[in-house]
Order: C-alpha cells, then sequence, then structure tokens
C-alpha cells in the first residue's frame, strides 16, 4: 500500500518495482499531475523468487515541472524502518540548474487484520509548522536578501498563523540553514531576516528576530523527527523566560552583540540601570557576546561559562572646576584640574568636556 501526505501536490509520485520495465500496476495519468488521492495498492509478482526483487523505486510526476524531466531516485527495500531519497528534476535547458526535492520513507506494519500488509508512507522531509500570532516567511540562507531580488524571491515561502507547510531546500549546493521573518500586524511591515537555523536536528532554542528600530521579538522554535519527517514548529515566546537577561548596573549604557554579527542593527544597547532579555541573532555561532563600554573597551564573553569575566572600563568626564574662574570677566572658560601622565595642573575647560 502507497499513501501520499504532501500538502502542495508534490508527491504522487510513479513507483517502478526494481527489475520491471514499467510502471506499478494502477497508476494512471491522475498521478503524473497529483490527482490521486487515493492510497495505490500492489504486490510484487513473485516475491519468494531468487530472482525476484524486493525493492522499488519513485519519481516526482511529470506533471510538476513541465520544464524539466524527473528521474528515478536510488531503489529502496520495503522493510519497516525510516528512510530518505532524493528525487531529481533534470532541466530541459542545459543552462539552467535541476531541482532536487529530499522525500522521507516511513514503513511499518499494519496492525490488526492489515498485520501482513506494509505501510509506506512518503512525506517531505521538512515541514514547518507556524504556531505563532504573526504571519512568518522562510527563505534559505543564500536567498534571505535585503535587496529586491524576483530570483530570490520565488523561492520565499509565507505560512500565515495557526498553518503547516512543506519546505523542500531551493538549492542543496548551499548551506541547508532556514531564515525566517514576521509580519508586524499593525504596520504590516516585514522584520528583518533572522539568523540560519538547523532544521535536520532535533534541538530546541530560541530566536531574536529584529525590526528596523532594532527591537527584538523572540520566537521559540522545536525541531522533532517524527517518522521520516523533521518537524519545526514555531511558537510565541512573550510568556516563555528569556534564554539570557542582561542587567546593567553600571553609570554607562552597555552596547552587546552575539560575537560574528557585524549589523549595527543587531546591537542592542542596555541603559544605565536597566534590564534586557537577550537571545541569539545567529543560533549557529558561537555563544559567545561582546559587550562594550563608551570609549571603546569591549570584551567577550563564553555564555555557557559561568563566572566572572574581563573588567570593562570607561571614559569618565567628571571633573573639579576652581569656583573663583566659573564667572570670569573676560569670558574665557574657568579652569579645571587635569592630568597628563603623573601630572596634575590647571587648564582650561575644553570643548569635550562640555
Amino acid at each position: 500500500m502507497y499513501s501520499n501526505r504532501e500538502t502542495q501536490y508534490l508527491l504522487l509520485t510513479c513507483i517502478s518495482l526494481t527489475g520491471s520495465s514499467s510502471d506499478a500496476a494502477g497508476q494512471e495519468e491522475a498521478n503524473e499531475t497529483a490527482r490521486m488521492a487515493a492510497p495505490l495498492m500492489f504486490s510484487f509478482i513473485d516475491a519468494h523468487s531468487e530472482t525476484s526483487s524486493t525493492q522499488v523505486t519513485m519519481r516526482l510526476g511529470h506533471g510538476l515541472h513541465s520544464d524539466g524531466s524527473p528521474q528515478w531516485c536510488r531503489s529502496f527495500p520495503l522493510i519497516p524502518g525510516s528512510r530518505v531519497r532524493k528525487l531529481f528534476v533534470m532541466p530541459k535547458d542545459s543552462s539552467r540548474v535541476g531541482r532536487i526535492y529530499i522525500i522521507g520513507i516511513d514503513v511499518r506494519v499494519g496492525n490488526g487484520r492489515y498485520r501482513d500488509t506494509l505501510i509506506i508512507t512518503l512525506s517531505p522531509r521538512f515541514q514547518v509548522h507556524n504556531q505563532t500570532s504573526f504571519k512568518v516567511q522562510f527563505s534559505q540562507r543564500c536567498f534571505a536578501t535585503t535587496f529586491h531580488d524576483m530570483e530570490a524571491e520565488a523561492t520565499h515561502l509565507q505560512a500565515y498563523p495557526q498553518s503547516c507547510l512543506a519546505f523542500h531546500w531551493p538549492r542543496l549546493d548551499r548551506d541547508q540553514l532556514l531564515c525566517m521573518r514576521l509580519m508586524d500586524p499593525i504596520t504590516e511591515e516585514w522584520t528583518l531576516w533572522s539568523g540560519g537555523v538547523v532544521i535536520d536536528r532535533v534541538d530546541s532554542f530560541h530566536v531574536a528576530l529584529r525590526d528596523k528600530l532594532g527591537r527584538s521579538i523572540f520566537v521559540r522554535i522545536e525541531v522533532s523527527l517524527i517518522a521520516a519527517t523533521y518537524c519545526t514548529v514555531l511558537t510565541d515566546a512573550t510568556n516563555i523566560p528569556p534564554p539570557f537577561r542582561i542587567d546593567n548596573f553600571s553609570e554607562v549604557p552597555i552596547t552587546c552583540h552575539q560575537v560574528g554579527v557585524v549589523d549595527e542593527n543587531l546591537k542592542t544597547v542596555v541603559k544605565a540601570h536597566q534590564s534586557v532579555p537577550f537571545a541569539w541573532d545567529e543560533p549557529t555561532f558561537h555563544p559567545h557576546i561582546t559587550c562594550s563600554a563608551p570609549g571603546g573597551s569591549a570584551s567577550s564573553y563564553n555564555m555557557n561559562v559561568i563566572g566572572e569575566g574581563s573588567q570593562l572600563t570607561y571614559e569618565n568626564f567628571i571633573y573639579v572646576v576652581m569656583s573663583a574662574t566659573l564667572n570670569p570677566e573676560d569670558g574665557s572658560p574657568p579652569l579645571v584640574f587635569d592630568v597628563e601622565g603623573t601630572r596634575v595642573f590647571l587648564g582650561k575647560r575644553t570643548t569635550i568636556l562640555d
């Protein structure tokens, strides 16, 4: 039995038995265009023969990409378990790049009266569930551009709140990192693109998305493996404690950013005697944060190591004025104590001290 869980008419594939020159029986033109929703039931001609093969192969239907030719994938055995295959679509125009779809294959034994039946489920390798209250746009890292690019925008996917969609990498030869951005429901403007997120490894973490004013919106991401599909679930992190909190007990504002992040929009300024929640802008980077004080003093800290780190110093422009020179008759600036090396002397107050 063959069933299909694809959500975007990707995959009513044609299955062929290895060693056979024709498709499995029961597949018609409707299968090529993803118009057949009923499961496909088939069996091997002679499964117990020494010369027969109990492996099958599959391809995409011809109706998905009219400008390409789908290729048969590497065969796989019908034994219980999960595995993955890549389906190639070779372009008819040799100057264009071919398409590759990663498909998860889950084979299990039926229950009860179907205990002698193998149920084969083909599904997209990646599914994204938007459980946030925002409209979310997804893109592969290499296509998450800030300028108008029609080719890149053609690969973007949009997910409405409480929706689910299948995701396939537009380019497997580039970094397989997923970026996202949110739409403000009031201004209807997109936030900046997030950093790259790994979605082929079971994990749970926060990611920070920033608007054009530098304000952060935290999203909780949980990646789980269900059968042969990695499910990425996005939820609002408003009522969830942030992974980090920066407390500034000094008298000056402190600028903080993740090590490796150079965009000025991704830097957080913590005002004096204030606390700010913090999450990584780039989850794949090292968990190091750089803090800098006014005057250029900066130091980096490993957030996985508890303890006191390097001290920051900053310039303090407090000065002592000679009261007798506060209101001079000729209008000259008052005299203040100044330091040059180890020498202390009276000098005129400079502009930088105003």
